[in-house]
């Protein structure tokens, strides 16, 4: 399970913004995770407790908004969604002939800290 890596590499970065504004209570971690970036929000939040736990963010919250994965078609232009079509193009059927547009984030959005 990489995600612990993931979250933990994560709280290093929020203790070092929360450091550089002078902020000692952590509420919520607000983060953008594409639907295809490879890390599963379930075991996101789970890694999020278990790195937090015994420490002075272990009451701090978690909150995710899962980016969906769009791709655009390199024969029609058209943009669809990844998962929901299978790769393949709704318009013209070309089978995994796209370009990404978005999906493969995992980014901090916000820090709600104090």
């Amino acid at each position: 399970m990489h995600e612990i890596g993931i979250i933990a590499e994560i709280m290093k970065t929020v203790r070092r913004v929360m450091e550089e504004n002078d902020a000692t209570e952590l509420d919520t971690v607000v983060l953008d995770v594409g639907a295809i970036c490879m890390a599963y929000p379930p075991y996101l939040e789970e890694s999020f407790a278990a790195v937090n736990y015994k420490t002075e963010f272990e009451n701090a919250k978690l909150q995710m908004n899962v980016i969906q994965a769009n791709a655009q078609c390199r024969v029609c232009n058209t943009i669809f969604d990844i998962p929901k079509h299978d790769g393949v193009c709704p318009e013209c059927q070309a089978d995994r002939n796209y370009e990404i547009l978005s999906g493969t984030e995992l980014e901090i959005k916000e820090i709600h800290a104090s």
